[in-house]
């Protein structure tokens, strides 16, 4: 069976679970993924030292966990490490996927059906744009 294609053309092995409303892809490839995400990973994976709510890593810093940093810009603020937001890290060192995202290691399977269900769906949407 093939496999599913970010549309950069290599195999997709995540897979954005709630969609796009403008029928863009849903799948993606690791590179493009964690390029999109600067390597920040996501939010909903961040804790913060500081606060009601803190939470102090466990493990050795940029083997387990490592700090969040960003220059800034349109979408997020500077963010330093004296701010106190990390996030762990797998043994790659790569921040963990989104908890709206389906990962598939080896790739998600191609299904004829789906292919229909898309052209069909996309067909519609053109019918009401």
């Amino acid at each position: 069976m093939s496999k599913v294609k970010c549309d950069c053309g290599q195999i997709a092995k995540y897979c954005y679970l709630p969609g796009y409303g403008d029928g863009s892809n849903s799948y993606t490839c690791e590179k493009c993924y964690f390029e999109f995400r600067d390597n920040m990973g996501c939010s909903c994976n961040w804790e913060c030292i500081y606060g009601e709510c803190a939470h102090e890593p466990e493990g050795e810093e940029n083997k387990d966990w490592r700090y969040i940093t960003h220059d800034g810009d349109d979408y997020y603020t500077k963010m330093t490490i004296e701010d106190g937001y990390w996030q762990y890290i797998d043994e790659n060192g790569r921040p963990y996927p989104c908890v709206e995202y389906d990962v598939e290691e080896e790739g998600f399977d191609k299904d004829e059906d789906d292919e229909i269900d898309d052209k069909f769906w996309q067909s519609m949407r053109q019918d009401i744009l």
